[in-house]
């Protein structure tokens, strides 16, 4: 599907209003090539797929009129809605509550406070939204290996904090980056695999978002041999290294 996703909608199904336009807002933020419309229970929610036809919905589950769990019911047993993703918006995440979503066609769960990290990738995963397209929507002005305006805008415009979580992240990546090398060398894939799995989270949080993609497109890697033959390692050291000279025009 990728860029033919330009003015697919998604619905954002939440009673309070205030929930729907933070969803909203970190929609538009990173993908503005998406449109959203609203409903505010679940009956709304069902009448308004069958007239919109969304490309995706986000689903609170405890509504009034009718709950999430209904509403997604209904719209699953109407023809043409069977394979649409229905992601549930919830805050607690019992094994109850899911398996109960699963039964009635939830296709994946948010919990709340959702970050916009969570959202970014989860909306990438069930639109398959072509990834250099919202990478570039992300980054903004000269942020090219960090998404340094957007990092700054969710720690409510510090700097100095902004500042310090670089440095802190410029540490960790150095120090990865040797323990990268010696599960190489002793060829241990399990750590290897948990290594790249912090270290993605960390370039996500941190909004190193080419690292970021890089290490999850490594991360789905199952042989040591693979690792190897990719130029892995080189790979990312370049990229830790695009990352440092851009930290240094940000820290003072």
């Amino acid at each position: 599907m990728g860029s033919n996703f330009k003015g697919a909608l998604i619905l954002i199904a939440d009673d309070n209003e205030i929930n729907r336009l933070i969803f909203s807002k970190m929609i538009e933020v990173s993908f503005p090539e998406i449109t959203t419309i609203e409903a505010s229970n679940g009956q709304i929610a069902f009448t308004t797929c069958l007239d919109k036809k969304p490309a995706l919905i986000l689903m609170d589950l405890h509504m009034p009129v009718l709950n999430g769990y209904e509403a997604t019911k209904k719209i699953r047993r109407t023809e043409g809605f069977r394979e649409v993703p229905i992601i549930a918006i919830t805050g607690s995440f019992s094994d109850e509550e899911v398996k109960r979503g699963y039964d009635v066609g939830i296709t994946d769960f948010l919990i709340k406070p959702v970050a916009p990290d969570q959202l970014d990738l989860t909306l990438k995963k069930y639109l398959q939204v072509n990834e250099e397209t919202s990478k570039k929507r992300i980054l903004k002005e000269n942020d090219q290996h960090i998404a340094y305006s957007v990092l700054l805008e969710s720690l409510g415009n510090d700097t100095e904090t902004t500042q310090e979580i670089l440095k802190q992240a410029n540490a960790f990546f150095e120090l990865a980056l040797t323990d990268l090398s010696t599960c190489l060398t002793n060829k241990d894939l399990e750590s290897l695999k948990l290594l790249v799995h912090q270290m993605r989270g960390v370039a996500a949080n941190a909004r190193f978002i080419i690292l970021a993609d890089t290490l999850k497109r490594y991360e789905e890697i199952s042989a040591i041999e693979e690792y190897v033959e990719t130029d892995f390692l080189n790979e990312i050291r370049a990229e830790i290294e695009a990352i440092k000279k851009q930290i240094i025009l940000y820290i003072r």
